[in-house]
């Protein structure tokens, strides 16, 4: 999805887990018309660079949603994941 103008919104519904290394890294990066996105299920986010920089740049992002996360773990998770997303409050 990096750089893609066309998406607007996004929802992961299954998800329950995101491990890896670079898991989902750069994923939404600078995709600057997406406003919301939603993880219902997700628990745990672990790996080093785990959504690093995920929607760094997704200027109109206002919605975020991890209601079930209890978990992160990795030396840069979260690292700048939403740096430059300026919509967020």
């Amino acid at each position: 999805m990096y750089g893609n103008t066309y998406v607007t919104s996004a929802e992961f519904p299954e998800l329950e887990t995101i491990a890896g290394g670079y898991a989902y890294q750069f994923a939404f990066q600078n995709c600057t018309n997406l406003t919301s996105i939603s993880f219902p299920k997700l628990k745990t986010v672990s790996g080093t660079y785990a959504l690093t920089s995920m929607f760094q740049g997704c200027t109109k992002l206002n919605s975020i949603s991890f209601p079930e996360l209890t978990t992160a773990s990795g030396s840069y998770a979260f690292s700048a994941t939403f740096s430059g997303s300026t919509a967020l409050t």
